[in-house]
């Protein structure tokens, strides 16, 4: 890795500058919401950056200044939400990165960042500002099941109608249910997504020894998730009443599931390796899993065979 020396840069500018990037970048993530999702995704990396070469304490500054600007301009909850989610995440990869720790556990300290920042940011807003609850209590998803429930009689009718009120409740049970995976799965794509860009846009910058993940075609998830699974699966047959044992269970079913489907796009994305003819039939099959049910338990079952039978370790991924 290039090596930094006090001398180099004035720490206090860079944490300037590196402040001052965020507060831009967050200010086009609000004011540009057809981009806030990429726009958001870049704050990060001048934290990341000021972390990995001038340490942590100048990455939290730049946290800590980024909150206090952005409360200014754009108000406290709206700032909060900014740097706890994005900011914090920043201060973490620096540190990672600083002290070359795994990708695998860069990655997942990283989604810890955002998960404990959301958290807080929650906290926050619900013991100090009085925000509405509704998104905890779970009343938020039902006004929306209302809502929609009241716009069906003016696309169906009859039987059609039942059929679509008894599938549109069924959907919204389930995704009540699932708030937890959700949530966690997004804080995980978020620090992957900021792994990635912060790899790139560090090497474009003259850092080459940044950790960073395998290629897809080499991801392995960890056997016991097919353990775990099985477990989860007996806890759901003891445990049939719907409370906060059973919807946990169910999350932690849908995290193993979430693991078997990255397998199996990680056994697509080999494929080509071995049979050049799935080059571009990996692209329909992943959009594919994305959309269809069927085609996501396909892919879940590619990965699970890949797991227990180790089909690419075999061969080298060769």
């Amino acid at each position: 890795m290039k090596s930094f020396r006090p001398g180099d840069t004035n720490a206090v500018v860079a944490a300037g500058m590196g402040t001052a990037v965020a507060v831009v970048l967050s200010m086009l993530g609000l004011y540009m919401p057809i981009f806030s999702t990429v726009i958001f995704l870049l704050i990060p990396l001048p934290i990341a950056y000021i972390g990995l070469t001038h340490g942590t304490r100048w990455s939290v500054i730049v946290t800590a200044g980024t909150l206090i600007l952005d409360s200014v301009f754009f108000g406290v909850f709206s700032g909060a939400f900014v740097c706890a989610i994005f900011a914090c995440l920043g201060t973490v990869l620096g540190w990672c990165y600083r002290r070359r720790v795994r990708p695998a556990v860069t990655l997942f300290a990283g989604a810890a960042a955002v998960l404990c920042a959301f958290a807080l940011q929650i906290l926050f807003g619900v013991f100090v500002l009085g925000v509405d609850t509704s998104l905890l209590d779970g009343s938020f998803f039902e006004s929306i099941r209302q809502s929609t429930e009241e716009l069906l009689p003016q696309f169906y009718s009859g039987e059609t109608l039942a059929a679509a009120q008894e599938s549109m409740n069924v959907t919204y049970e389930l995704l009540r249910k699932s708030v937890l995976f959700i949530a966690v799965t997004v804080c995980v794509i978020y620090s992957w997504a900021a792994m990635v860009l912060s790899g790139y846009i560090f090497g474009r910058l003259g850092l080459k020894d940044i950790p960073s993940l395998p290629p897809l075609s080499r991801w392995q998830l960890p056997m016991w998730s097919v353990y775990a699974y099985l477990v989860f699966i007996g806890i759901g047959l003891v445990y049939t009443e719907d409370n906060w044992i059973t919807t946990v269970n169910y999350n932690l079913q849908l995290v193993c599931n979430f693991m078997f489907w990255l397998q199996g796009i990680a056994f697509a994305w080999w494929l080509p390796v071995r049979y050049p003819v799935f080059r571009t039939l990996r692209w329909f099959l992943v959009a594919g899993s994305l959309f269809l049910p069927f085609m996501q338990q396909v892919v879940v079952v590619m990965g699970l065979f890949d797991m227990l039978f180790h089909y690419r370790e075999k061969r080298n991924y060769q």
